[in-house]
């Protein structure tokens, strides 16, 4: 982050400083960066004190003040309860919401900024999507992208606020939990280019259909600069029925007729990795297995070329890319291949996962580790046992399911015709990692996909630490 004078955060933030008996000296104060954690708070920066379902930063100012922050934004209604005049180590900026502070400051700093940014969001896919498009773009232009899952209404402002003078390109990943959610995060983060992967069920809690999700996906398009680009998914229909924008300015990407960058063939390499060819323009290869990582790839691909970047240098990026961790992460253990992608599902992910595992030419055993699918609301139990029916087709030899929703992949399954026999039912990663102790052997490929709530990752150390015993 370039540092900011504190002026410019009271003027960006509408705030105020709260009257002190020591007046501080504003003249020469700046804050070299910005933390929502007083734990980790650093000398010179700023602390914003959030709220949160379980937490008050609020109840954390002091700490952070003694942690030498340079000061804390907080909230009108948190100061209301101090004593005016009461002595702080450090300013106090009093806001209506420091939640909503800390995003108009982030749009406030992006501003300042001489950067493009490239918008990217979507059910599935979106976060290998921004780490493909980053290592491309990061060959011809210095490129700042979206690290970890700091993807969300708080994320994307820490996101913002890492970008530097010196940065050409930014990919920033925009997800969402509801409505609004990515309409603000592109607001501030004024984007040229949006990028959407695709649109599938999750969070269902908040957004009760397809329509809906399609609708806050959409927030991102509305919010483009002048004269960008948008990317979209030529395979999903939803994306293609969109009206946001005028098609002029759409560039499309698949494996159906009609794309603008169409992948015609694709196959397995010996190892981690899968070839493909693109229509037009040549072959490439990436690490990764998987149907739905060549549309991620071609994403990339697409925004390279658009962005004025030659076919060598993307495909050199491609080769070389790090998958993130738990994103069909490749380990092996004892003999077997565990492929863990465990950071997150929905029903969409689910059977791109389980297609992956399923059409691996091997005479390898199969086996796959599935958990619970979260935040689907009313649709959890049907989306539970039609992924069982999908297992049941997949020809996979064993099914370990983990939790209490991930009952109905089981239920789905041997009611599609899966050997009753086949099918293990735990309750946690725990249970789930003694089960595959008693039963792996050399040569076995293991699939781990469920929500992050469930932890399923943790079954590779337990597994790692019961063979190293052994």
């Amino acid at each position: 982050m370039e540092s900011m004078d504190i002026r410019e955060i009271i003027a960006a933030t509408g705030g105020r400083v709260f009257p002190t008996t020591d007046e501080p000296d504003l003249d020469h104060l700046r804050i070299e960066g910005i933390s929502t954690d007083s734990r980790c708070v650093n000398r010179g920066e700023a602390f914003f004190a959030l709220r949160g379902e379980r937490f008050d930063g609020h109840e954390f100012v002091a700490q952070a003040l003694e942690n030498k922050a340079a000061l804390a934004v907080v909230s009108r209604q948190w100061t209301a309860g101090l004593v005016p005049g009461e002595r702080f180590p450090a300013p106090l900026i009093v806001v209506a919401d420091p939640l909503r502070a800390l995003q108009d400051l982030a749009g406030y700093y992006r501003g300042k900024m001489s950067v493009t940014v490239i918008g990217i969001t979507g059910t599935n896919g979106k976060t290998t999507t921004k780490d493909m498009v980053a290592a491309v773009l990061s060959t011809g232009f210095p490129t700042m992208k979206t690290e970890g899952n700091f993807n969300n209404h708080i994320g994307v402002p820490l996101t913002l606020f890492r970008l530097s003078a010196k940065d050409q390109m930014a990919v920033v990943e925009m997800g969402m939990s509801g409505p609004g959610e990515i309409y603000r995060s592109a607001e501030i983060s004024l984007p040229r280019y949006g990028l959407i992967t695709n649109i599938g069920p999750a969070h269902l809690q908040q957004l009760r259909s397809l329509p809906e999700i399609t609708k806050a996906k959409f927030e991102l398009l509305e919010m483009l600069l002048p004269g960008g680009l948008v990317f979209l998914n030529a395979d999903d229909e939803r994306l293609m029925a969109q009206r946001v924008i005028p098609s002029s300015r759409v560039v499309t990407f698949g494996m159906g007729e009609g794309a603008d960058y169409r992948v015609t063939v694709f196959h397995l390499l010996d190892g981690l990795r899968t070839s493909f060819q693109v229509d037009g323009v040549g072959e490439f290869q990436i690490p990764t297995w998987g149907r739905h990582n060549v549309y991620n790839a071609l994403a990339a691909i697409a925004v390279g070329l658009k962005l004025g970047l030659s076919v060598d240098q993307i495909g050199k990026a491609l080769r070389s890319f790090s998958p993130s961790p738990m994103r069909m992460e490749l380990v092996r253990i004892g003999g077997a291949v565990i492929l863990n992608d465990a950071y997150n599902a929905n029903p969409a992910s689910m059977r791109a996962a389980i297609e992956v595992l399923a059409g691996l030419e091997t005479d390898a055993r199969k086996i796959a580790v599935l958990g619970d699918m979260l935040e689907l609301g009313h649709q959890e139990s049907q989306a539970h046992r039609e992924l069982g029916c999908w297992v049941a087709k997949s020809g996979i030899e064993r099914l370990i399911t983990v939790g209490e929703l991930a009952e109905g992949i089981a239920q789905g399954a041997i009611q599609d015709g899966y050997e009753a026999g086949k099918v293990i039912r735990c309750a946690d990663p725990g249970q789930a990692a003694e089960c595959l102790k008693k039963m792996l052997k050399k040569g076995d490929l293991v699939l781990l996909k469920a929500s992050r709530a469930v932890r399923l990752e943790e079954i590779i150390p337990a597994l790692s630490s019961s063979l190293q015993k052994g």
